[in-house]
């Protein structure tokens, strides 16, 4: 691209002094003006010109601009480039990488659909955001360790992070299982409400860590159950060093094991209390109430 190297304006210029850019281009100070000017009577051939003719930076009446536009430093062909505007529409930025919107604010669109929305101090998308797993910025990937951060929020002690969920009755949060017929895994409704669903053998599954699976789980038959080392503990908890608390949820396991063991009975400490053909006591008496 053929580009103009204006020599800078000083107070000792004068009428007709000549001035010839590293380029070859001669550059001629006119006081009518009080501009460097390029001057008519500079002679080049026709090869010249049709040589250049596709690189030339042009400027018409309607503000159309035709080649690349190159914006550099200083007035140097070897100077750095801050901001270079291709005729493939490519954008490239160096320095501080600053992009401006003057007012309210901008939109980025790409074949007349708009990507973002910079208004009233937000950033709003319009499409959906998919994620390269090798992207480095907003989430991290490490050979073939399948999980990664999407946001990874500084440490502090006054962060609290959050997803809103906007004030509607069919607002909800979703993660969806990724695929041609996307279903629901797991959802929070603006009420309050989750759900979630599974396909496999477990419906829902909590642990207290990664290692221990099970520990609580709700099942696509609709059946709840607890782990076998939860329900061992409370089977064995009269003489078991670990203390269950009585609060801790009973297995079916349990409740067999104790209305069955040798010399356990379960009574009524009065006889309105009994049901039918139950036991209730009075002291050391043991009474069948049968009506």
């Amino acid at each position: 691209m053929t580009e103009l190297y204006f020599p800078p304006v000083g107070p000792d210029l004068q009428a007709g002094q000549e001035h010839t850019a590293e380029n070859g281009v001669t550059y001629t100070w006119t006081p009518a003006y009080s501009a460097w000017m390029i001057g008519s009577s500079q002679q080049v051939n026709k090869d010249y010109v049709d040589a250049r003719d596709q690189l030339r930076l042009r400027l018409d009446g309607f503000n159309h601009m035709y080649g690349d536009l190159t914006i550099r430093e200083s007035a140097t062909a070897n100077s750095q480039i801050t901001a270079q505007l291709t005729q493939g529409g490519v954008l490239r930025l160096n320095s501080n990488k600053s992009i401006q919107f003057v007012g309210d604010g901008g939109t980025i669109s790409v074949s007349d659909q708009q990507f973002l929305e910079f208004s009233n101090s937000e950033i709003q998308t319009k499409k959906p955001i998919a994620y390269d797993k090798t992207l480095t910025t907003l989430q991290r990937y490490s050979g073939s360790n399948p999980r990664v951060n999407i946001i990874e929020i500084t440490s502090s002690s006054n962060i609290i992070s959050s997803i809103a969920i906007a004030n509607g009755l069919n607002s909800y949060f979703s993660i969806v299982r990724a695929g041609s017929a996307e279903s629901d895994l797991f959802t929070v409704k603006q009420s309050g409400d989750v759900r979630i669903i599974s396909s496999g053998t477990t419906l829902f599954d909590v642990s207290p860590d990664v290692e221990s699976l099970g520990l609580f789980q709700v099942h696509s038959d609709k059946t709840v159950t607890i782990s076998s080392d939860l329900n061992t503990r409370l089977v064995n908890s009269v003489n078991s060093a670990v203390e269950v608390v009585d609060t801790c949820v009973a297995s079916k396991g349990y409740v067999d094991s104790k209305s069955v063991s040798a010399g356990f009975s379960i009574v009524a400490d009065k006889e309105e209390e009994a049901e039918i053909n139950g036991f209730w006591r009075n002291g050391n008496n043991l009474y069948l109430r049968i009506s």
